[in-house]
């Protein structure tokens, strides 16, 4: 059942990669399969956790397919100019389930009911570009 869902997780991982512009090669990063080692994805308890893909020049708008990663905790897309759109919906939702922690350069506004939860390591917000 867990390496169903991580297959699961790793679908909507590529799906959100390519939706960003990106090709499939770099984020296999030669791993192929080996979805740990995929570039910026963290995999704890058969699921994928944590998602570092600042710097990645990265570009179009935030997928919320990524508030299907039920399992993730922290999500870093700083230093992407090229970024569009918001951190919310979905995702907004998803944080306030989980903890979950957004990172990005968009234009940073803390949504209405903004609540600090206790898994937090970082700053989760809103984000929109102007």
């Amino acid at each position: 059942q867990k390496a169903k869902l991580l297959r699961q997780d790793a679908q909507i991982v590529l799906s959100c990669w390519l939706n960003l512009g990106k090709d499939e090669k770099w984020l296999r990063m030669d791993a192929g399969d080996d979805i740990s080692k995929w570039y910026g994805v963290t995999v704890e308890s058969n699921r994928i956790s944590r998602i570092d893909w600042s710097a990645s020049s990265l570009r179009g708008t935030v997928p919320q397919d990524f508030s299907e990663l039920t399992a993730l905790i922290q999500l870093n897309l700083t230093k992407n100019p090229q970024l569009k759109g918001e951190v919310g919906g979905k995702l907004l939702d998803l944080r306030r389930k989980l903890g979950l922690s957004f990172r990005t350069t968009l234009k940073n506004e803390k949504p209405e009911g903004y609540v600090e939860a206790e898994r937090e390591v970082e700053v989760a917000e809103k984000s929109q570009v102007e």
